[in-house]
């Protein structure tokens, strides 16, 4: 039961962190005009602070909340290079254009 509570709450966590980044990034690129890369990094930030907040919330009962702050900004380090790297990295698209 208790590894079901906290797949439960992982689960949670990370459709409010998709959420959010989602939300962040189709409102920068649709209202303000901001690039992907640059509404990816702003997502992807507020979606690492928001599942921050979540995790630290619901752990505060069982853990010093200082302790896993520096375990989630490891992660957010981790994690943010392998989701952006990807992206900063990518080669341009070939595109074919017809002689005419």
């Amino acid at each position: 039961m208790k590894i079901a509570g906290g797949l439960y709450r992982f689960a949670l966590v990370g459709t409010v962190g998709f959420i959010v980044d989602a939300s962040v990034l189709q409102m920068l690129v649709s209202w303000f005009g901001v690039g992907l890369l640059t509404g990816r990094i702003f997502g992807y930030l507020a979606a690492a602070t928001i599942t921050w907040f979540c995790t630290v919330s619901i752990r505060s009962a069982t853990s010093s909340w200082q302790i896993s702050t520096l375990r989630h900004r490891g992660h957010w380090l981790i994690s943010g290079f392998a989701l952006l790297s990807p992206t900063v990295s990518a080669p341009p698209s070939i595109t074919v254009s017809t002689p005419f």
